[in-house]
């Protein structure tokens, strides 16, 4: 007789590690205290997913600070528009990172030439 084993598909929702970064707008700061109550926040190398509560902006240049752990990260708007960012809701939070959909961005390389000639590379990623 065997013994019944369950087979995760993906990692349980209580093994994620998540590290958390906060915005300085009142949305953001009002998600922080939610937060900090409810979920433990691991530094970001030990981290399984980095979560960003802000702004496109601020999601962006999170994504240029982290992108050296090479973690997925989630966007939680707490901005205005939030064309990067997941909805502002602080129900089921691990169910929804576990279920979301995976993007893959491709930062942006931009190569400058000023008028005498002299040529700058800008990586989004350094």
């Amino acid at each position: 007789m065997g013994v019944p084993v369950r087979v995760w598909p993906r990692a349980p929702l209580f093994m994620k590690k998540l590290h958390f970064v906060f915005d300085k707008t009142d949305k953001s700061k009002n998600f922080k205290k939610f937060i900090k109550n409810k979920y433990k926040n691991y530094s970001a190398s030990k981290s399984s997913h980095i979560i960003i509560a802000g702004g496109d902006g601020f999601m962006l240049n999170c994504i240029k600070k982290y992108y050296k752990f090479q973690k997925p990260f989630y966007g939680i708007n707490c901005g205005t528009y939030g064309f990067l960012m997941n909805n502002y809701d602080k129900k089921n939070l691990l169910s929804k990172i576990t279920n979301s959909k995976k993007v893959i961005i491709n930062p942006l390389n931009l190569m400058l030439t000023d008028k005498k000639k002299n040529q700058k590379r800008c990586d989004s990623n350094k």
